[in-house]
């Protein structure tokens, strides 16, 4: 009796631009590269959790209800994009948003890789005195 063994792809690396910003104005560059598997081609999909207590109480919980994903599966490694405000598990604001980039073969072998990045809220930003237009331009 002979098994195939499906390998997910290895030798992801997962990098973010800028490391900080504002979330709703601040443009952000999500990149893959580097994947390694024989099951091509490979798709790409972003996901993000509003903060890491809300990441770590799905995976308590085995679920994933909170995770948003940024779009479906595509042949493109990159996205650039505007992100949400962080938040608590309590529902009050945080600093830490969690993304996750999935990378999956042909036979959907998965890959995850988690980065954190510190978003200032662009509600946080309007209360500290600066001019609102600034912001939206």
């Amino acid at each position: 009796m002979n098994f195939d063994i499906n390998v997910p792809p290895t030798g992801c690396s997962f990098s973010i631009s800028p490391l900080t910003g504002t979330s709703i104005t601040d443009l952000f560059s999500l990149s893959v590269s580097g994947c390694q598997d024989s099951d091509l081609p490979l798709s790409y999909q972003f996901h993000i959790y509003g903060g890491l207590d809300i990441m770590n109480d799905d995976i308590i919980k085995g679920e994933s209800m909170r995770k948003i994903t940024l779009y479906d599966p595509s042949s493109s490694p990159t996205l650039q994009t505007v992100l949400p405000s962080p938040s608590k598990l309590d529902g009050s604001q945080g600093d830490t948003l969690v993304i996750i980039a999935s990378i999956y073969d042909n036979n959907n072998g998965m890959t995850n890789i988690t980065k954190t990045i510190k978003l200032k809220s662009i509600v946080t930003k309007i209360l500290s005195g600066v001019d609102f237009l600034s912001i939206i331009q």
